[in-house]
């Protein structure tokens, strides 16, 4: 008989992988927003913490539910949550860790200064949560220290909550200055959901298109899960900064960002075709015959492919002008390269012919690459044509002496 999970583990495992998930999303989220001279890390000093250019550091605590209401939506944060009061209890044993330096009151007001304290949940605003109505108040200055502490001790006699007394138990006893300035510093980020979403804006606001988000979102997840998996075998603790992620991963961004599609074309073929300059061109070195007409229509539109697709990528924001400018040039030193030396040692026409005829072949060969990408054979024989049409080049030795 196979062993079976009743409904109560089944939620949990699939409560704790959620978690999981959460947090990770939410440190990809924070990465995404990363500035210069900023820090992240994961599970390093808190679930998430961000270190700021001036060294002050957000920690913050991440909890995700998916427990949810009659109406549908997730449960609210109440007044007695555990999540709440655990969470504040976790800082308290940090900000009092004699292991870490913090054994004197001094220590710990001096860590508490630097540092900004966040609870992050999925879970809604309750209107009866009094801690948050009381938070929200000393914030704003509406009632004094004394006046929260004395809630404080209220709503520790209204539990009978072992765990959740001996978290407040964790607050309360904190040193008088180092609660208040604790208490002044914590910040409860509510109804925090839809993290995919909030990922790709971010990505979106990195300039790239939205038909492209999804497979740089895909990347980033593979690359640092695997990243963060090597660190943590190792050893080490998943902490990246704005500088090396910007040097590490941009390629992702980069390679999605450049990445051309194939432009679907629809356009009229020119009537006269053996009156284009790159026809005259090959006519010239016998590469085309004159009666060759449907053979001139698929040279055509190898050219008018090529200049549609640039006209199109340019004006979709895929690349700019002077990447096009470079891709000509680039493309053109080649070709010239190639015939540089080559006539100088033909005796007369025929064999200035048959030189540029195998040259000219051998190009056909060749794929040319616009800002790391590479063109097919259509774009990049209809990128010779381009530039024999606009007369830029030509095969045969005196091509230029020839023209009409």
């Amino acid at each position: 008989m196979l062993n079976s999970k009743n409904f109560t583990e089944s939620t949990s495992a699939d409560s704790t992988i959620l978690g999981f998930d959460y947090q990770f999303f939410f440190f990809l989220c924070k990465l995404l927003e990363l500035k210069t001279g900023e820090t992240i890390g994961l599970e390093v000093k808190d679930d998430v913490h961000v270190t700021n250019k001036d060294g002050s550091t957000l920690l913050y605590q991440l909890k995700h539910s998916i427990q949810k209401n009659a109406d549908g939506s997730i449960k609210n944060l109440t007044e007695l949550d555990t999540d709440l009061w655990k969470t504040l209890s976790n800082w308290c044993k940090v900000i009092i860790d004699k292991n870490d330096g913090r054994a004197k009151i001094e220590q710990q007001l001096e860590f508490i200064n630097q540092h900004e304290f966040l609870l992050v949940t999925n879970k809604s605003l309750s209107d009866s949560n009094e801690f948050i109505n009381i938070l929200y108040k000393f914030h704003n200055k509406r009632i004094k220290f004394e006046d929260f502490y004395n809630y404080l001790v209220n709503v520790k006699s209204s539990t009978s909550d072992k765990n959740i007394l001996t978290y407040i138990d964790n607050l309360i006893n904190l040193d008088i200055d180092c609660l208040e300035n604790f208490l002044s510093k914590i910040s409860i980020i509510l109804s925090f959901d839809n993290i995919i979403i909030k990922i790709k804006n971010n990505i979106r606001s990195k300039m790239v298109d939205d038909e492209k988000i999804n497979d740089i979102l895909v990347r980033l997840i593979g690359v640092i899960k695997l990243d963060n998996y090597i660190e943590l075998k190792s050893g080490n603790k998943y902490e990246i900064k704005f500088e090396e992620f910007h040097n590490k991963y941009r390629n992702i961004f980069n390679t999605a960002r450049n990445k051309l599609q194939k432009i679907p074309y629809n356009f009229d073929i020119p009537k006269d075709l053996f009156s284009q300059k790159f026809i005259l061109r090959l006519l010239e070195i016998g590469a085309i015959q004159p009666e060759d007409y449907d053979y001139a229509i698929d040279l055509t539109t190898y050219k008018l492919r090529l200049e549609f697709s640039l006209m199109h990528w340019h004006q979709s924001g895929d690349i700019v002008i002077d990447e096009i400018e470079y891709f000509h040039e680039d493309t053109l030193l080649l070709i010239k390269n190639n015939f540089r030396f080559v006539f100088n040692r033909c005796q007369d026409n025929d064999e200035i012919v048959q030189t540029a005829i195998k040259i000219y072949s051998d190009l056909l060969t060749k794929k040319f690459t616009i800002i790391g990408n590479e063109l097919g054979y259509d774009l990049s024989n209809g990128e010779l044509y381009f530039l024999s049409d606009t007369n830029q080049i030509g095969w045969h030795k005196n091509w230029d002496k020839n023209e009409d």
